[in-house]
């Protein structure tokens, strides 16, 4: 019987302790979470609060000033269906090839669970004709791999 009296009154002492830190720290209105990494590559979360938007938009002016300064970058989450930047094919002095076909576009490499295919950018899918408008260049081999002269045979 005795232990139960303990164990409530410290129940009891826990609750207005956690009463008195509340009246303490009260919410935030305004507050802003960075995702950042370190110069030596750890990710961090970082919570800045204040009062009023005002005063957090002054205080996200000092501290974003400041991360730059330790040298901090925002840590960029990928997300579902995110876009990948284009890989272009890419000719013998390192530019993107031009299309063979429209001439206007550039040779993208196109990766897929069925292979690696090479198409113009100025392809575009068109989801209502379910087909591609514009240039129709199409390829799978890969188009620094293709000879521009044909071999003629001696015995033609």
């Amino acid at each position: 019987m005795t232990l139960l009296k303990n164990q409530k009154r410290y129940t009891n002492n826990m609750t207005d302790t956690n009463k008195h830190l509340d009246n303490d720290f009260p919410e935030a209105p305004a507050s802003v979470t960075y995702s950042i990494v370190s110069r030596d590559g750890y990710p961090a979360l970082f919570t800045i609060r204040d009062s009023t938007v005002l005063g957090l938009i002054q205080k996200m002016s000092i501290m974003e000033d400041k991360l730059k300064a330790l040298l901090y970058t925002p840590q960029v989450k990928q997300s579902f269906g995110a876009k990948k930047e284009v890989e272009y094919v890419k000719d013998a002095s390192g530019n993107p090839m031009p299309c063979p076909t429209c001439k206007v576009g550039k040779i993208k490499v196109i990766h897929s669970p069925k292979g690696t295919f090479y198409g113009c950018d100025q392809s575009k899918f068109n989801p209502t004709t379910k087909s591609y408008d514009g240039c129709k260049y199409f390829s799978t081999v890969d188009p620094n791999k293709v000879k521009d002269e044909v071999e003629i045979p001696e015995d033609f």
